[in-house]
């Protein structure tokens, strides 16, 4: 960058100063990086301000709240927070506690220090944790070389599922209306559900919305009756906090729930049929829908034996990808990552909730890329046909798998080149300094992908960041970038992990201008 001149006098004397000697700022109103203390200026400035406005969002300023009581917001996924701009901060810090007196030795969860964006995203997921008024607390204090202000005053909030999950009955007629397995309705940040049988006294571990009856159909092959059952969420934390907080959260048990298994459908012939695979969608032979998670998969007849579920990546059934060895008693099959007892300690802790097995599948481009499932029964242990031989026979299921993908929100939160917080379009706005962006919540990822390059093609990244958050600062210097998001899901089998990459936004950082402080 090119010196800078002042005239000084009526000779027209000219001083050149280099900028690392000016005090520069985005305008009147912006932040500005401090002279030394000795100078005229530093000592006649006015101490910082204490910062205002806080506001605590999941994913756009605007947006409305849930309140747990006493205006207190809430939230089942981690927020970010913003504030308004403190004239002369050069940057902010950062404090998150479980106590709103934020000692350091036993409340202290999160701090950092953000440059000069009044607002900032917590590398954290944090769990559900309820608490009166609140179960959580935040300040921020603006800096500006040895200068600090007073901390705001702490903002309460709380962490709590969004709602219990609730059964979800097929509709009469539907060909998901048989027994076999239960369902019920997702819940916004659970990372996970604890299904407990009360009649086999057990707890199943699962990552979908659904679970199969396989113990009730263990103990009497021709079983017949009422299914009495209770689901809750559970949301597991990932990111490292200064405090002890649990590793797994839990929602409170739903009522219980009853569903009858009538007739049995094993008993409908010597011939296995495919019925239908359900979890958010249902797939029948007919008509295959992609599903957004695992699907339950039901079949029929096969006689009382035990059965081998099989899925395949293509339509002659010699690609196995999942599951192995998943023989199943009963006329369903849905994946778990855990079953134990039903013991006090299991239905108050959940300790078999820190499980996480490879029993997800990866999202393929619908409706070129499918998933086709078979069933073939087992007697004294061994299968009694091959799957490929029931896949030539037609006697196969396809469907879809699509996760809901992390999707960037179209606005990011920062400042704008006149020194104002700033929520506005990625696509036509323009902000100095990191801005925040966010993303919705992909159900099935526990930690994101976010990187960012100068050009939209072909594709260089610059920059990488790992977050269990869905927001995160871009550390972006002036220019137009791009950046995009994908989930990282560590319930799929093998080594890549990775989900479906966004579609990439655009976002543009204004330089700074610059103007001379007169000593």
């Amino acid at each position: 960058m090119s010196d800078m001149t002042r005239r000084k006098g009526a000779g027209g004397l000219v001083r050149r100063l280099r900028p690392s000697r000016l005090l520069f700022c985005v305008s009147a109103a912006a932040v500005a990086v401090a002279v030394p203390a000795s100078s005229g200026a530093a000592a006649s400035r006015p101490p910082l301000a204490r910062p205002t406005g806080l506001h605590s969002f999941l994913q756009r300023l605007d947006e409305p709240h849930l309140f747990a009581g006493s205006n207190v917001p809430e939230y089942s996924r981690t927020p970010s927070f913003a504030w308004a701009p403190v004239r002369g901060a050069t940057r902010y810090q950062f404090q998150l506690s479980t106590s709103n007196q934020f000692r350091a030795d036993n409340g202290l969860i999160w701090s950092g220090t953000t440059k000069a964006t009044p607002a900032t995203t917590v590398p954290l997921s944090l769990p559900w944790i309820t608490g009166d008024p609140a179960s959580l607390y935040w300040r921020v204090r603006a800096v500006s070389g040895g200068s600090v202000s007073q901390w705001s005053s702490a903002q309460p909030f709380t962490m709590q599922w969004s709602s219990l999950p609730t059964e979800w009955r097929p509709d009469s007629g539907s060909p998901a209306d048989m027994p076999g397995y239960v369902r019920w309705h997702p819940v916004d940040g659970a990372t996970g559900y604890q299904v407990w049988f009360m009649d086999t006294n057990e707890v199943v571990t699962t990552n979908t919305n659904v679970a199969d009856e396989r113990e009730y159909y263990a103990s009497d092959p021709n079983f017949t009756g009422a299914v009495h059952w209770r689901v809750r969420a559970i949301r597991s934390t990932y990111g490292t906090t200064s405090d002890g907080l649990p590793a797994v959260s839990h929602g409170p048990w739903s009522p219980e729930y009853t569903w009858t298994d009538t007739p049995n459908p094993l008993n409908s012939g010597t011939d296995v049929q495919l019925v239908a695979a359900v979890s958010d969608r249902v797939s029948t032979p007919d008509r295959p829908d992609v599903h957004s998670l695992v699907p339950a998969l039901l079949f029929a007849g096969g006689g009382n034996s035990e059965h081998d579920v099989y899925v395949f990546s293509d339509s002659d059934c010699v690609n196995p990808v999942y599951p192995q060895g998943s023989v199943v008693d009963g006329p369903a099959y849905a994946p778990r990552t855990n079953t134990v007892l039903a013991t006090t300690s299991e239905l108050v802790y959940g300790n078999s909730a820190n499980v996480v097995a490879p029993v997800d599948l990866w999202d393929r481009d619908w409706p070129g890329g499918r998933y086709y499932y078979a069933v073939v029964p087992v007697q004294d242990g061994q299968d009694t046909a091959l799957p490929q031989d029931a896949c030539q026979a037609n006697h196969v299921v396809a469907f879809g798998k699509n996760s809901a993908d992390a999707t960037p929100i179209p606005q990011a939160i920062g400042l704008s080149p006149a020194g104002r917080l700033l929520a506005g379009a990625t696509s036509s706005s323009s902000f100095y300094g990191s801005p925040l962006v966010t993303w919705t919540a992909a159900p099935a990822a526990a930690t994101y992908d976010v990187e960012w390059s100068r050009n939209l093609y072909p594709w260089h990244p610059a920059g990488h960041i790992q977050t269990p958050a869905t927001s995160a600062l871009l550390p972006v210097t002036a220019g137009t970038w791009w950046y995009r998001v994908r989930g990282i899901d560590p319930s799929l089998p093998g080594n890549n992990k990775n989900m479906t990459w966004s579609q990439k936004v655009r976002i543009h950082i204004a330089a700074p201008t610059y103007r001379v402080i007169e000593g």
